[in-house]
């Protein structure tokens, strides 16, 4: 979750095409959150309850598939819509609130599991 909170914004300021990939492989390269949770949820339950929490992780995928497109298309060019962002950074670059956006999102759920979660 840190490497995406590094790598979101800076893929929100690529001045390129291609520079934007690469900040997108870096962002890939780092984030191999699944694999973790599948791991952490497989410790934390027992066969009477591991059906339920995997079909949680499921569902808040799905969740997240739907719902993330939508949010970053609705943040993307702010400038736009909101007239007194007119002449801000956003005009320069126009998907860096989204990106923004996917950051917070990131270090938030960084710091509760950093706080909420112990070793098992």
């Amino acid at each position: 979750m840190l490497g995406n909170t590094i790598t979101a914004p800076l893929f929100g300021i690529a001045p390129t095409y291609t520079l934007a990939v690469v900040f997108r492989c870096i962002s890939g390269l780092v984030n191999g959150n699944v694999g973790v949770a599948k791991a952490y949820a497989r410790e934390i339950t027992d066969d009477t309850n591991s059906g339920k929490l995997f079909s949680y992780l499921g569902f808040s995928w799905g969740l997240g598939v739907m719902i993330g497109p939508v949010m970053g298309g609705l943040l993307s060019h702010p400038s736009r819509r909101l007239p007194f962002l007119e002449g801000s950074l956003f005009d320069d670059y126009p998907y860096l609130l989204p990106m923004l956006t996917n950051a917070i999102i990131s270090f938030v759920g960084l710091i509760i599991g950093f706080f909420s979660i112990h070793d098992v």
